[in-house]
């Protein structure tokens, strides 16, 4: 759970997922470029201020186990192609097989009350975070 983090692009907030979910062990280095030929395909902004950047399918070989990084841009990034797209919640997504599919349903799921969306944008406390998640 990252906190409070900058981004100038939706790149910049890409790569630190990546980066965070290799150093967690859920992938391996090569899973980050699978992430970026993903969001080309079509972005990962699912709407309401979330974005769930993951790789594709032929980046799951790259995957050691799934786990997922909440990374939190309480000032937004530019993610969808509209101008409104904009991420303040960005969770990176590794995962085998489809479990990525139940792992965003889970998310989309803790993420139907707009208090909840408004909580994890805003929030300070990591705690609070993850009892809104889980």
């Amino acid at each position: 759970m990252h906190l409070g983090l900058k981004a100038n692009n939706k790149q910049e907030a890409i790569q630190f997922a990546g980066e965070q979910l290799v150093k967690l062990g859920y992938a391996e280095p090569a899973y980050i470029q699978g992430m970026f030929d993903r969001e080309k395909l079509v972005t990962t902004y699912l709407g309401e201020s979330i974005a769930v950047p993951h790789g594709t399918i032929e980046a799951k070989e790259s995957v050691i186990k799934t786990g997922i990084v909440v990374c939190q841009y309480s000032e937004g990034v530019l993610f969808g192609d509209d101008e409104d797209d904009i991420a303040k919640l960005v969770i990176g997504i590794a995962a085998k097989n489809d479990e990525h599919i139940s792992v965003i349903t889970t998310i989309t799921n803790a993420l139907d009350d707009p208090d909840a969306i408004e909580a994890l944008i805003n929030s300070k406390d990591v705690q609070k975070v993850l009892s809104i998640l889980s």
